[in-house]
């Protein structure tokens, strides 16, 4: 939709206007005579305009660097990565660069991780990897967080998980029953233990609120890191590269369904 500007307002004048228009009751003032009236005039701006070439060949390197940036592979996939409920390769691809990346964000690994499905904006067709294409996976700025949870909230996880019909998890694998509750809970292979605590790697989006895992959102204790989960998927995917593998995530029943329906 074109845009129309004022071309003779003042931008601050308008902003302070706005700001003590809104904001604040004042007495009505007397003018004498009529009420003075503003020349308006506007300019609309749409993708039909002309670019300017001065402010193209201003920014043409920074064009020319980013293209070079984001063009630069750094794996390949194997097989066509899609997302899906209750498990999908890519939610797995994601959720494994998420614990992985609480060692190296922390010092200190993390138990289980959990992410979401509506994060990954694209799934990732098979075939040669680009930085690019990771940030259209995960365009937003979300950080790596890593939270103390007890076995207990780890259960309530599990089962806010469950009515969301799954999300990306690793490190941990539960069942879906046909009323949306989680059965047999197991962390690293062995049944979840309601006696001690865990670290649970996830996003600051997550752990703030979003997603509806309300699971998260008290912890017993977290750990804020400056990772960005953008670029915690893209070292898994070098670092997947750099071991001579290509990324070929399988399911692996980390989340299944009691009436077998688990293909993403």
């Amino acid at each position: 939709m074109p845009v129309r500007l004022h071309r003779t307002w003042p931008v601050a004048l308008v902003v302070v206007g706005l700001l003590f228009g809104g904001c604040a009751r004042t007495a009505p003032v007397a003018v004498d005579g009529p009420s003075p009236r503003a020349t308006v005039g506007f300019t609309t701006i749409s993708d039909s305009l002309v670019p300017d070439p001065a402010v193209e060949r201003l920014i043409q390197p920074y064009r020319t660097q980013l293209a070079a940036v984001t063009a630069e592979v750094i794996g390949t996939a194997a097989v066509a990565l899609t997302k899906g409920e209750p498990e999908s390769p890519l939610g797995n691809l994601a959720a494994d660069a998420l614990l992985a990346a609480a060692q190296t964000a922390t010092g200190t690994p993390a138990d289980l991780a959990v992410t979401n499905n509506g994060g990954l904006r694209v799934s990732l067709p098979a075939g040669p990897i680009t930085v690019g294409q990771i940030y259209e996976l995960m365009p937003f700025e979300n950080t790596v967080v890593v939270l103390t949870l007890t076995g207990a909230e780890v259960d309530s996880l599990a089962r806010q998980i469950a009515r969301l019909g799954g999300e990306p998890i690793a490190g941990w694998s539960f069942r879906i029953t046909p009323d949306e509750q989680a059965a047999d809970v197991r962390v690293d292979g062995r049944p979840l233990d309601p006696n001690r605590t865990y670290r649970v790697a996830t996003i600051d989006y997550l752990a703030d609120g979003g997603g509806g895992m309300p699971a998260l959102w008290s912890p017993q204790a977290r750990q804020n890191t400056r990772l960005l989960f953008r670029d915690a998927i893209a070292a898994y995917v070098r670092a997947q590269t750099a071991a001579g593998e290509a990324l070929a995530p399988r399911l692996e029943g980390r989340i299944t369904r009691t009436d077998g329906s688990n293909e993403p």
